[in-house]
């Protein structure tokens, strides 16, 4: 070789340019995905995802949703097969990626909820009206940041709807997560990368620990060491 590489260079050609989002390009981590799916099973668990930078929090992040909507592929591999989400139990999976413009709470539960109205907008007719579940039919698909779970519904309309224009951001956001569980039958998980661009929020471990259930979940990747230094 004619050019002598430094060392930033050698290193660097090792990390990905972007999470590595295909199960079977996935190497190693099986004891950090089998704790990530363990904390899946567990009621108000909120799973925690911490390095430093390049070292693949984002990608083990897309293969935990993956894994939550209940893609058993990379599991498999790993021989972590008892620990799948059944197909009953899969949760509707919301990717929310911080950045610099989120300054609070309030901005980053607004955040979580514009994921939310984007998934829903297209299950809605022109009314606002809420809809009642008649059916439903299920196929996945591969999205550029998570694995898709897109669940395609008849609807009917109801007679009644819930006004949340008066609502603070955290009503609105339980009332939207509630109402979507009701809908679909599952489970909801809001995945949330790069969570050290805004840490720590004031107010969010309470929020966490009021609102963590077996319905609503929360997940966090970002750099730290340790839980203290990121919520």
């Amino acid at each position: 070789i004619g050019e002598t590489l430094d060392r930033a260079t050698l290193v660097n050609a090792f990390l990905p340019a972007s999470e590595i989002e295909d199960p079977h390009r996935f190497a190693g981590r099986r004891d950090q995905i089998r704790d990530l799916a363990d904390a899946l099973h567990v009621d108000g668990s909120i799973p925690l995802i911490l390095g430093q930078r390049g070292l693949g929090k984002s990608s083990l992040a897309v293969q935990m949703s993956r894994i939550a909507q209940g893609d058993v592929e990379l599991l498999d591999e790993l021989g972590l097969i008892r620990r799948a989400v059944e197909p009953e139990h899969a949760f509707i999976t919301f990717y929310v990626n911080c950045s610099d413009a989120t300054k609070n709470l309030s901005g980053l539960l607004q955040a979580m909820i514009n994921a939310v109205e984007a998934h829903t907008v297209a299950k809605q007719s022109e009314t606002a009206d809420q809809y009642r579940l008649v059916d439903k039919t299920t196929r996945r698909g591969l999205s550029l940041k998570f694995f898709k779970h897109e669940t395609t519904k008849r609807y009917e309309l109801a007679k009644t709807s819930v006004d949340t224009k008066k609502f603070s951001v955290h009503e609105k956001l339980v009332h939207l997560t509630e109402s979507l569980t009701d809908v679909y039958g599952q489970p909801v998980l809001f995945v949330v990368d790069e969570f050290d661009r805004i840490a720590p929020i004031k107010g969010l471990a309470s929020f966490l620990k009021s609102h963590s259930s077996r319905i609503l979940k929360f997940a966090f990747a970002g750099i730290g060491m340790n839980q203290s230094e990121l919520i």
